[in-house]
């Protein structure tokens, strides 16, 4: 407090700020640990998990970024959130302000010889790109299996796979800056019950098509192409405001294979209306999302989305509404009720 004292008259003031504990990093390398939910976790300058080793992070843990700061994986890395207690990641800027602003930390980098890797009930929020992969594995494991997870206000890129193996489930990906799937020089990938949406908003501006697929990229006037693509998408919902959501570009060569199937899904494009890749797909329909302006992308009553799947797996969705199983599902991570 400050004591003041005018002419005889005693003035006090309290001074008050709230801070709360935390565990901090400060570009370390990560060997095989747990992190608990008792304190959020700061980090400064990035970390890395180390070859060979695992970083566990339990449900309900919180971890905050630092600008410029990346959490590079070079082992493995398993998230276990929950449906109660969902795991964060974000900036640490806490003020109101930042609680929506992109950019403010780097995102997930998972390096070539990372394997195993699993994020389930995740926030993944406010940076500049949500998860990069890159490579395939160098086992038969899936490089990076993604459930119940929700992306969003990311600066660049969503998901970023570079000749990786992906896999999602009741994934949600929405107010993202430029693609909420770049897929790129091949690899393997699986979309089933997720939900991709690009609109601009007062922080985002929709430029770039939902989902990119490539084989191959140039360099000083020379073609590499990946020798094989292959993505699919199941019950899943590519839609924005742009005409055409899908940005297509692959390399034609008789020794290169390369596949794509979108089977009962809802997507937006003008160039591939007709694509023989497309199994009982709706093309160029409204979702009906029940509040876009607000971020809710539950389906309205009349969405067309309603039973238009096709069974699957998946028993619940991302909320843990229950999917009946052995009839139709509705397509996106969201079930209507």
């Amino acid at each position: 407090s400050l004591i003041f004292i005018t002419n005889g008259n005693v003035q006090k003031v309290m001074l008050v700020a709230w801070g709360q504990n935390a565990n901090f990093y400060n570009g370390e390398i990560i060997s095989d640990t747990t992190w608990t939910n008792e304190k959020p976790h700061v980090i400064y300058n990035s970390i890395l998990v180390d070859s060979g080793k695992t970083l566990t992070i339990e449900k309900g843990c919180a971890l905050h970024f630092h600008s410029g700061s990346r959490l590079y994986v070079n082992g493995t890395l398993i998230i276990n959130g929950s449906l109660e207690e969902r795991v964060i990641l974000q900036g640490d800027r806490l003020e109101e302000f930042y609680q929506n602003k992109p950019g403010q930390w780097e995102g997930i980098h998972f390096l070539r010889g990372s394997i195993s890797n699993k994020i389930s009930h995740t926030n993944i929020k406010n940076s500049i790109v949500g998860i990069r992969v890159d490579s395939l594995p160098e086992n038969s494991d899936t490089g990076l299996v993604v459930r119940n997870c929700e992306i969003n206000n990311i600066l660049s890129s969503g998901i970023i796979g570079i000749t990786a193996n992906i896999h999602a489930y009741n994934t949600l990906i929405y107010n993202i800056g430029q693609h909420a799937l770049q897929l790129e020089y091949g690899g393997e990938y699986h979309f089933e019950h997720c939900t991709f949406s690009g609109y601009s908003s007062s922080i985002i501006s929709h430029k770039d098509p939902i989902l990119r697929m490539s084989n191959y990229f140039e360099s000083n006037n020379t073609i590499y192409a990946s020798d094989y693509f292959n993505a699919s998408f199941l019950n899943s919902i590519l839609h924005g405001s742009m005409e055409d959501e899908l940005g297509i570009d692959f390399y034609s060569d008789p020794n290169i294979t390369y596949q794509y199937t979108m089977d009962h899904c809802l997507i937006k494009s003008k160039e591939h209306s007709s694509d023989t890749n497309f199994i009982s797909t709706l093309i160029n329909q409204d979702p009906e999302f029940e509040n876009i302006s607000e971020d809710i992308y539950l389906l309205s009553s009349s969405s067309p989305c309603i039973d238009a799947g096709a069974s699957s797996n998946l028993a619940y969705d991302i909320i843990g509404v229950s999917r009946p199983q052995g009839i139709s599902h509705d397509i996106g991570c969201f079930e209507f009720e």
